[in-house]
Parts: structure tokens; C-alpha cells; sequence
């Protein structure tokens, strides 16, 4: 497989945008003329704006396995996801079988499922043994509500990579949405950030402030992108990044 191969692995709590993004940046990239497979590894969706060149409900689907082993919707996400560990191996060799340059992966709602039990953690693993792969994470802006709020997502952020082991962005999707130019300000900046947060009393304020100083040990520059997977607003500063990402690991 060769390693001029890119992947990107959208990740976010349900209702981020993850569907819509994957749907949308296909079609900006599609105007770019790359060619990017679309891949769904959701097996609780009812239906997708896009045609998957892989869709893991061809295999597993959580409504099939309802009705077999008598669960409710929880308890059939959980199964599935351990069906897709045991099923990883072929799930993997289907996607990258795909003839393609550019995978984009549309990960489950559920987002806590597949990031932290094994399923998720072996198929991302199998496949940047082979492409390069990026992650983004997908915020939604009504949870960005406070300074403390911002570093939670920016320490979200540092746990997928830490987890898949992959470059990892942090995307604000909706950003069109937001009226306080204060949230747009704070994301933009970690001095803003920092001062904002010096205004918050308590223990609050001293273990987010000692979050913030890590987080510029690790990762010194802004981390947070704000797009509009509806309007595709922010997807060439997105793009960018992205390709600064692959540039690192030894695309040309």
C-alpha cells in the first residue's frame, strides 16, 4: 500500500456534524479534482447524504442485530462494536482495497464507542500502518460556552491522538451559528484564552490554567479550526492544515 495515500478520520459527539462534514468536504475536494472514497462506519445510522464506497452496515447493522439478540439500541451499539473488533481484520482490507488516493472515514455518533473500546482503536491502527492518516474532531459550538468549556474540547482533542495515535484538529463546525465574538476570539488565541480564564474564581480557574500550560508544551499553536461543513466556509484553511500535517510525515 503505498504511503502517498492519505486518510481522514472524522470524529465528534453525535450531532456535531460528522455525516455532513464528510458529505460536504467530498464535494469541495471533488472540485479540487481528488477523488476521495467515502467510508461509513456507522452501524446505527438510518440513512447518509452520500454513496459510501464502503458502508459497514452491509455487515452490521445494529437494527438486524435487535431484532436477533433481543437488545435495545444501547445495548445493540455496544454488540456492534464488538462485532467490529472481531470483524476488524476484513473491515480494513475492504477500505483499503478501495482504488483511491484519499479515504475520508465517517466514524459513529457515539463517538465515546468507537474511540475507547478496542474496535475503533485496532481499525484506525491497522489503516495508518498503511496511509497516512490525520483525525479531526468535531465540536459543536453550543457546547463552547466558557473559557473552562474551550480547554475541555482542546484536552479532547489531545485524547484522540493519544488514543489512535494520529495527528488530530480540532474542528468547530457551525461556526456560523456563534454571535459572541468573545468565543470566536478565545479560540483563536491561547493568550486570550488564558487571560479569560483568569477571570474565573475558584479551582476552576487554577487547574484549567495548569491544563493550558500543558497543552502549549504539547501542541504550542492553535488547535481549534472554525468551518461551516453547510456553507464549506473554513475548508481551505482546513485543506491547509491538512496538507502541513501530510507535508510532516513525508508527502511531497
Amino acid at each position: 500500500m503505498s504511503r502517498n495515500k492519505t486518510c481522514i478520520v472524522f470524529l465528534g459527539p453525535a450531532g456535531s456534524g460528522k455525516t455532513t462534514l464528510t458529505h460536504r468536504f467530498s464535494y469541495w475536494l471533488s472540485e479540487l479534482n481528488i477523488d476521495a472514497a467515502l467510508i461509513n462506519l456507522d452501524p446505527a445510522v438510518r440513512s447518509i447524504p452520500y454513496s459510501a464506497d464502503y458502508d459497514i452496515r452491509a455487515i452490521i447493522n445494529i437494527w438486524d442485530i435487535m431484532d436477533r439478540e433481543k437488545l435495545g439500541p444501547n445495548g445493540a451499539v455496544i454488540r456492534a462494536a464488538e462485532l467490529m473488533e472481531v470483524k476488524s481484520g476484513e473491515i480494513v482490507k475492504n477500505i483499503l482495497n478501495i482504488d483511491k488516493n484519499m479515504y475520508l472515514i465517517d466514524t459513529p455518533g457515539q463517538m465515546e464507542i468507537f474511540l475507547f473500546h478496542r474496535s475503533g482503536v485496532e481499525i484506525i491502527g491497522a489503516i495508518r500502518r498503511h496511509v497516512k492518516a490525520v483525525s479531526i474532531l468535531l465540536i459543536d459550538p453550543k457546547t463552547l460556552i466558557s473559557p473552562v468549556e474551550i480547554v475541555v474540547v482542546e484536552l479532547l482533542n489531545l485524547i484522540v491522538r493519544l488514543k489512535l495515535e494520529t495527528p488530530t484538529l480540532a474542528v468547530m463546525n457551525k461556526f456560523d451559528l456563534i454571535t459572541s465574538k468573545e468565543i470566536i476570539k478565545m479560540i483563536s488565541s491561547r493568550k486570550i484564552l488564558r487571560k479569560a480564564i483568569r477571570g474565573i474564581s475558584g479551582v476552576q480557574r487554577d487547574l484549567a490554567l495548569k491544563c493550558i500550560a500543558i497543552l502549549t508544551n504539547i501542541t504550542p499553536v492553535k488547535t481549534i479550526v472554525p468551518i461551516s461543513a453547510t456553507t464549506g466556509k473554513g475548508f481551505e484553511e482546513l485543506y491547509g492544515l491538512l496538507h502541513e500535517v501530510w507535508c510532516e510525515c513525508g508527502e511531497t
